[in-house]
């Protein structure tokens, strides 16, 4: 490019006015920032590595506990039949016999 078509181009800038958004156009953007910092937040503690290891903790601490829970009473009702069992073969009284 020579200097002579620069100047012309700069000349046919001289008339040009500064762009200027609409009325409504700062008020729309704050909106969508204000929108996407509201779900950012709203959602973001439930990604956080801490919260996610407490939640897995929480249960597998308690599905651990049914499972012992629910086991102890499984045995305990199979030995309760056992010594029922036991006690009706050999004529006796279950709650006379002492294990």
């Amino acid at each position: 490019m020579n200097n002579e078509e620069i100047e012309k181009t700069l000349r046919s800038l001289e008339g040009i006015e500064r762009a200027s958004p609409s009325a409504f156009f700062s008020t729309r953007v704050q909106a969508r920032l204000a929108n996407r910092l509201a779900e950012k937040t709203r959602l973001s503690w439930m990604a956080r590595p801490a919260y996610v290891l407490a939640m897995l903790s929480v249960v597998l601490v308690l599905n651990a506990s049914a499972a012992f829970y629910f086991q102890h009473h499984i045995d305990q009702h199979e030995e309760e039949h056992f010594v029922d069992g036991v006690a009706g073969d050999l004529g006796a009284d279950a709650t006379a016999l002492d294990w």
